[in-house]
């Protein structure tokens, strides 16, 4: 089993990896699947398709939990990424949005947590 870990590829994914990922993923194929036909980490594949918008962010696991250092993070839901998108169509910066988070949802966002969640 360890010779097949070790002949797993590692690195950043090409951009015909990721036509395949996507190909792939339209078959409906998990991302673990996709991984064994690539011979790539699940989580690599798993990443590229959320990054992608291939897998929904409803697929993710959905928690909130609190740091060692007393912040909390909590994750997005339904209604937050539907205001999310509507303010940014209105031409919004990621600062007005995150502003608009706390006030509507009492949910501390940073500018830059809403620039990768829009990505």
């Amino acid at each position: 089993m360890s010779e097949q870990i070790a002949t797993v590829r590692r690195g950043r994914l090409s951009p015909h990896e990721r036509e395949q990922i996507e190909a792939l993923a339209l078959r409906k194929l998990t991302a673990g699947q996709i991984a064994l036909r690539l011979n790539r980490i699940s989580a690599t594949i798993n990443f590229a398709m959320h990054y992608m918008g291939l897998k929904a962010p409803a697929d993710r696991r959905r928690r909130s939990y609190t740091r060692k250092n007393g912040s909390e993070v909590c994750s997005f839901d339904r209604a937050e990424d539907a205001m999310i998108l509507e303010m940014r169509a209105a031409a919004a910066v990621c600062r007005e949005i995150a502003a608009e988070c706390m006030a509507r949802f009492g949910r501390k966002r940073s500018p830059q947590t809403i620039c990768m969640r829009l990505k």
